[in-house]
């Protein structure tokens, strides 16, 4: 598998949204990796891991997981 996919969402004038699956990542990947083919990360929001969605949970809270939930993180390739 690649290491990293990425989907374009939205392409505006001074402005282009992406999608970015991560298998592995690095502290900071996204940025220095934009910063080195010369673009500016305005934002990043993490929508999941492994495999957990976020879902509606607002930025900077956490919630306890569920036993299943554990479960599958310890189960995911």
């Amino acid at each position: 598998s690649r290491p990293v996919e990425i989907r374009e969402l939205r392409h505006l004038r001074h402005a282009t949204q992406l999608e970015l699956t991560l298998r592995e990542g690095r502290n900071r990947q996204i940025r220095r990796t934009a910063e080195l083919l010369g673009h500016q990360v305005l934002d990043l929001k993490r929508v999941g891991v492994g495999p957990l969605t976020l879902a509606n949970l607002p930025e900077g809270h956490w919630r306890p997981l569920a036993p299943s939930e554990c479960r599958s993180l310890v189960e995911s390739p």
